[in-house]
């Protein structure tokens, strides 16, 4: 539903009464050589423009106008709000209609086109979480078919070890549903980005510290002087540090960090001596 608020949209109404100004300027210099049809039919121009881009109650307004104008200027007696011929009033009746039916057509096709793409994004979604999943759900399902099994005889440390591994690929499925759940929202327009001013830095070394906790590593980190700050949302930044640095560790060792400044930019280096595997290519780009 649209909020009829003309303090804050305002511009809205300008930007539709700005070409019907423009068409009644232009159609008045020429109102000798046009017909009426013909002025009528300009109008219209104005008002699919509103209808098309603002919404129903900013096309109301400006068909209404368009109607007021039309009769004031070229419909006799000329300069006058009155109209003697049922035909114009018909007229004004089919701008306003149409100017709805136009507005209603392209709030269906914008919320088909919304709807569109979030099924795209959710079959995205759903395949790169389907494909990321295999591998610690085997690691799971493996550890957990190990300890129920009757046929094999663990030892306690044996054990302890299966829990271990399977504790730690739940926890990397745990973690591989949030960040996908979180970029979904991110790209839906789900997450609003708070902005405040923070250190590369500390951002950076914040979700090192994550990744290299998770991978019992440690990473070689050099970070230049004199560093300006940034104005950015820190939690989502470093979330996508995050994954940076959680891809260098998992596909490659001797990961090496750099944090520098060219000019008035912000140079972030994530490094290491793997290669990313052919069929997780498109996912870590």
């Amino acid at each position: 539903m649209y909020n009829f608020d003309m303090t804050k949209n305002i511009r809205l109404y300008l930007e539709g009464l700005a070409p019907l100004v423009v068409i009644s300027m232009v159609c008045y210099m020429y109102k000798d050589d046009l017909e009426l049809l013909n002025i009528a039919m300009l109008y219209l121009l104005p008002i699919l423009f509103t209808a098309t881009r603002y919404g129903r109650v900013p096309t109301f307004f400006v068909s209404l106008c368009a109607a007021l104008l039309f009769d004031i200027l070229f419909v006799p007696p000329v300069l006058h709000l009155t109209v003697h011929d049922m035909e114009y009033l018909f007229s004004f009746i089919i701008m306003i209609t149409v100017g709805q039916l136009v507005s209603a057509l392209a709030t269906k096709a914008a919320k088909t086109k919304e709807l569109e793409a979030g099924e795209k994004l959710y079959e995205a979604v759903l395949g790169s979480l389907s494909h990321e999943l295999r591998t610690p759900l085997a690691v799971v399902i493996g550890a957990t078919s190990s300890l129920l099994s009757k046929e094999l005889k663990l030892s306690d440390a044996e054990r302890i070890e299966l829990c271990e591994s399977a504790f730690l690929s739940a926890k990397s499925m745990q973690e591989l549903i949030e960040n996908l759940l979180a970029s979904a929202r991110f790209e839906s327009g789900g997450v609003k980005p708070t902005f405040s001013i923070c250190s590369i830095d500390e951002v950076v070394g914040s979700a090192l510290l994550r990744v290299e906790k998770k991978y019992s590593k440690e990473a070689v980190f050099k970070i230049a002087d004199d560093l300006p700050s940034l104005n950015t949302d820190a939690l989502l930044l470093e979330q996508a540090f995050y994954n940076i640095l959680d891809n260098a560790f998992k596909y490659g060792n001797n990961v090496k960090v750099e944090i520098e400044s060219s000019m008035n930019d912000l140079i972030v280096k994530v490094c290491n001596d793997g290669n990313i595997p052919r069929d997780h290519e498109l996912s870590f780009a």
